[in-house]
């Protein structure tokens, strides 16, 4: 098993990214292709992502591929077979992964009728949930490419409960929270609730 050098883009404007900027320009033309594809069916529904991955491989010479995910993580897999570690580039940025693997040119005059090897291979995958670029990690074994990238920690949202006060009389209640916590509310004619916190330990 081969660890795969992966590149970490974190607040970089896209145009700054060679590799993602032609991943860009080729998903333009897999968009064209797939639409294509559905009119030549007819323009029949049902059929929308088998139509992308054909348009996709079209394009790209897609790798086969896998994701799972679970909490914490996405796990990929995608098959690499003739490939050399130094062949492959994975690039990560919060949103996807895109792997990119070219093989040098085979250095022989064997005069070639057909193949259905390609000497490369682009495949994207975007993300539902942002990733931690930093703790993305890939390697290469026997021609299958593993690649492990945790979730970015979600920010938790917290409610703030604003108050104001206005200039008028009113009378101070104690209030137990129900969870063993008292507050001091102010109750104003026309005005909007107070909260004191009330030190009780």
């Amino acid at each position: 098993m081969t660890t795969i050098t992966i590149r970490k883009i974190n607040g970089t404007r896209r145009a700054e990214v060679p590799i993602l900027e032609e991943v860009d320009r080729m998903m333009q033309e897999v968009e064209r292709k797939a639409f294509d594809l559905f009119l030549a069916h007819g323009a029949s529904t049902g059929h929308d992502l088998e139509h992308w991955l054909q348009a996709e491989r079209c394009v790209l010479g897609a790798p086969p591929a896998e994701m799972a995910e679970d909490e914490k993580e996405y796990r990929l897999r995608v098959a690499l077979p003739g490939f050399e570690p130094l062949d492959v580039e994975v690039t990560a940025t919060p949103q996807e992964v895109v792997i990119s693997a070219e093989a040098k040119a085979s250095e022989t005059n064997e005069k070639i009728d057909w193949t259905e090897l390609r000497q490369k291979v682009t495949r994207r995958f975007q993300l539902a949930c942002p990733i931690d670029v930093e703790k993305t990690k890939a390697s290469l074994d026997k021609g299958l490419l593993c690649i492990v990238a945790q979730k970015a920690p979600q920010v938790e949202q917290k409610r703030v409960q604003v108050a104001s006060a206005t200039a008028c009389g009113g009378v101070t209640r104690k209030h137990d929270s129900g969870c063993g916590v008292q507050h001091f509310r102010r109750y104003c004619r026309g005005a909007p609730v107070i909260v004191v916190p009330l030190d009780i330990s």
